[in-house]
């Protein structure tokens, strides 16, 4: 679906729309979307200060590798999202623009408006976590011989830390 910034002037447009996986490049060839990606809300085009105002919210249901472990680990993303566009050529011009706080919810489009797969792609890849793991209490992979530490313990042993990081051991994160 496109948002045509002509269409948008003469009336805001409702969408309610499914992708079945593939139809959506996600960008990353081990996020396995499952099931449809599915999206409702708005769009608008704010003729006062040209912008193309979107909202709604998504349902997506991910499968990735655990970061730990590396078995497959699934992931239900349901969000709300509420953008506003400007025209790409507002930061045209070679000069330096600083952002506030309130700017944060706002991207750039150029030419005749902007497509909701690209507004949806950006949305589910911006609401991953930023550590994906099959199960809270995931014990990862035996750094020295690879195996699963969720299905079966090993007998390996930790290396000896050489003694200029001792002091390391030291500092405190707060």
């Amino acid at each position: 679906m496109f948002f045509k910034i002509r269409e948008l002037e003469l009336k805001p447009k409702r969408f309610e729309v499914a992708y079945a996986p593939g139809e959506v490049d996600l960008l990353d060839p081990e996020l396995q979307q499952v099931g449809p990606l599915s999206a409702q809300g708005v769009a608008e085009f704010l003729d006062s200060v040209s912008e193309i105002h979107v909202q709604g919210d998504f349902h997506i249901l991910v499968k990735t590798p655990c970061d730990r472990c590396l078995e497959p680990a699934g992931e239900e993303i349901r969000q709300k999202f509420d953008l506003y566009y400007r025209p790409l050529e507002e930061l045209e011009g070679g000069v330096e623009v600083g952002l506030k706080a309130a700017d944060s919810d706002v991207g750039f489009y150029e030419g005749e408006g902007i497509s909701l797969r690209d507004i949806l792609r950006e949305q589910v890849l911006l609401a991953l976590p930023v550590q994906r793991l099959c199960r809270k209490d995931c014990k990862g992979l035996c750094p020295i011989c690879g195996v699963s530490l969720n299905e079966q313990s090993c007998s390996c042993v930790s290396p000896v830390v050489e003694s200029r990081w001792e002091a390391l051991k030291s500092f405190k994160l707060s």
